[in-house]
């Protein structure tokens, strides 16, 4: 007999090997899904993080820039 054959269900229709088929390519989708989202969470934290450090480079600089307007003003006003 032939294995295709073999595993019927009850009504006598349907293949049992197309719902292992059809199981095994979900758990495939999902696995790969998952696999999408850890990498993207990955570089989205990443971007994230790089981000902030330029944010902090820029404000220390716009911080020098605005000590140094402030002492050129108080210069100007003690003349």
């Amino acid at each position: 007999m032939n294995s295709c054959i073999k595993y019927r269900d009850r009504s006598g229709g349907v293949n049992m090997d197309l719902y292992n088929v059809l199981s095994i390519a979900l758990i495939c989708v999902v696995f790969i899904l998952i696999v999408l989202f850890v990498i993207s969470f990955v570089l989205f934290v990443r971007r994230t993080l790089i981000n902030a450090s330029t944010r902090n480079v820029n404000s220390a600089k716009l911080e020098e820039k605005l000590d140094r307007i402030i002492e050129l003003l108080e210069k100007d006003k003690n003349m």
